[in-house]
């Protein structure tokens, strides 16, 4: 999608927007919400499929908030939304999040995996964020790798299940992926450049990588 004035993207190699409490920033293009998720945010008025068009930032918590520990603490529900940037694939909604402060969007991210990664990852708000966040310094290397990573479900799923599991199996699926480098039984072993990329866009949400394994 190419970029239109007046829109800024969700998230860039330098981390993602962060909105003040009060603001309210319609997506391009809505996000489309997988069922479990939306059930978590919107009980039962997800029994229609939903996509969220907004993202607002509360300054105070609502009621019925859903809790999402990570790194930051996130407080998180849907309501039914009356505006989009296009017509969505489900029912309008916007996103509340509460943060005791500015708030960045990364939830947005966990909440749409698998369907909605990439329409978050190369997606835009129509509000200028106040800064950039991100939960751990940049490493070396070229930073877009690591959000094509993110834009695509298939190999996201893939480093999110490395992180948890270096078998040899999830090793060689990585390494076939552009994850993880060398390939297993070539040497020593290692998140690839691009992989660290994403996954210091995601830090907060993981736990600590601990060791690279041959």
């Amino acid at each position: 999608m190419a970029q239109r004035r007046g829109l800024y993207r969700v998230v860039t190699p330098r981390g993602w927007a962060v909105l003040p409490p009060g603001a309210e920033a319609v997506l391009w293009p809505p996000v489309d919400l997988p069922k479990a998720r939306a059930l978590d945010l919107a009980g039962h008025r997800a029994l229609l499929p939903v996509s969220i068009s907004v993202v607002k930032v509360l300054p105070e918590p609502g009621r019925d908030m859903y809790l999402l520990k990570a790194g930051r603490t996130y407080m998180l529900s849907a309501a039914r939304a009356s505006k989009a940037s296009s017509p969505p694939g489900g029912v309008t909604h916007e996103l509340r999040i509460f943060c005791g402060g500015p708030c960045d969007l990364s939830p947005l991210y966990f909440l749409s995996l698998p369907r909605g990664a990439a329409a978050v990852v190369r997606g835009f708000i129509d509000v200028e964020p106040v800064e950039r966040w991100a939960p751990a310094p940049a490493p070396e290397g070229d930073p877009k790798g690591g959000l094509d990573i993110l834009a695509d479900p298939k190999r996201a799923a893939a480093l999110l299940a490395l992180v948890y599991d270096k078998s040899k199996e999830s090793r060689r699926l990585g390494c076939e992926l552009g994850l993880w480098t060398p390939c297993p039984g070539e040497g020593p072993g290692r998140f690839t450049a691009a992989a660290q990329h994403a996954l210091r866009l995601i830090a907060h949400f993981l736990p600590a990588e601990g060791s690279d394994e041959g």
